[in-house]
């Protein structure tokens, strides 16, 4: 499981530098306007990005995204 969130904070941040992609919500990004409530809940260590890799914070694998467009295209693209 710690892989599992190690490997969601890295797609959540190349998501949030997608053209194609408006908002990412993943707990772990500085972006999310709960971040700090996450860092409190997920207390399972450090930031991905640490120097100390003995134990790294984990935020789960569950992230969610919205594409740049509306309706019918987005749809489109979520599709292809």
């Amino acid at each position: 499981m710690q892989r599992h969130g190690e490997n969601a904070i890295k797609v959540a941040r190349m998501l949030e530098e997608h053209p194609m992609v408006a908002t990412v919500y993943y707990p772990g990004l500085d972006s999310h306007p709960d971040r700090y409530l996450a860092d409190q809940v997920f207390s399972s260590g450090k930031d991905v990005d640490s120097e100390d890799d003995e134990w790294k914070q984990s935020y789960g694998g569950m992230i969610s995204f919205i594409t740049v467009g509306e309706g019918e295209e987005a749809l489109r693209r979520a599709r292809n």
